[in-house]
């Protein structure tokens, strides 16, 4: 997995949004995913890190803990990590403060996952995973649609 930083902007949730399926709702740590395949086979996953945020983290171990865990399955066959890139913002973390006004821990905010299909056209089951650092496993599975313009190497 290769890890990028890019500076935030407020139209990258816009780029790189798209449809989902609206059988299986987006759970509240995924914002949008986009598998529209607009010439490419690449798809894009915006995660809210602060979703996925437990009582001690930080930015750093929240970070490090998403992308040593993270793993993709297209039709149940895990994705190399070499075809998976996680890109982070310079958003400034966000402090978490409990009732006494306490900084209790911290996070990023919006992260995008992307990674390449190399599959047949037609439909085939995506699942994105992650653990977080007490070990609750977060895990999303959703249709892909891909057409016979995008083909495998």
């Amino acid at each position: 997995m290769i890890a990028f930083s890019i500076p935030f902007c407020s139209q990258i949730e816009n780029l790189l949004s798209g449809r989902t399926a609206s059988e299986n709702p987006l759970p509240s740590w995924i914002k949008s995913i986009d598998s529209s395949f607009s010439n490419t086979n690449l798809v894009n996953v915006i995660v809210d890190e602060g979703e996925l945020w437990e009582l001690g983290d930080d930015v750093t171990s929240l970070g490090e803990q998403i992308s040593r865990s993270l793993t993709i399955k297209v039709d149940g066959v895990v994705l190399p990590r070499d075809s998976i890139f996680v890109l982070d913002t310079f958003e400034p973390p966000t402090n978490v403060y409990d009732a006494n006004g306490e900084i209790i821990g911290s996070h990023n905010g919006l992260i995008t996952i992307v990674f390449e299909v190399f599959v047949p056209p037609g439909i085939h089951t995506a699942t994105l995973e992650v653990t977080g650092t007490s070990g609750k496993v977060f895990s999303y599975s959703w249709e892909l649609e891909v057409p016979e313009t995008i083909s495998p190497p």
